[in-house]
């Protein structure tokens, strides 16, 4: 049994977790701006800085989801084809810190 080979439906798996980890960055960029109590755009869409609070908090519980959902896709595709280590070793830091 080849431990190294990678099926299609991983790989889907794979480019789902991505766009969900790109969903996660789109999220975190739109969080800042509903902090800002006199933001311009906020003042010509009539967007009162109450409703921007309730956006800014819905928005963060998106952000979370989707980077749960990236992070978790993402460590099950690799379990499965068994390429944690390989995936850990690659990164310097940890690498140094598990030799």
């Amino acid at each position: 049994m080849q431990h190294n080979l990678i099926f299609r439906w991983q790989l889907k798996s794979l480019r789902i977790a991505t766009r969900f980890g790109l969903l996660a960055e789109a999220c975190l960029a739109l969080l800042l701006l509903p902090i800002l109590r006199g933001l311009a755009v906020f003042r010509i869409f009539g967007i009162q800085f109450e409703a921007s609070v309730k956006y800014h908090t819905w928005i963060g519980t998106a952000m979370i989801l989707f980077a749960t959902i990236h992070g978790a896709s993402t460590l099950f595709v690799w379990g499965v084809s068994h390429h944690i280590q390989s995936e850990v070793r690659s990164i310097p830091y940890l690498d140094k810190q598990l030799n």
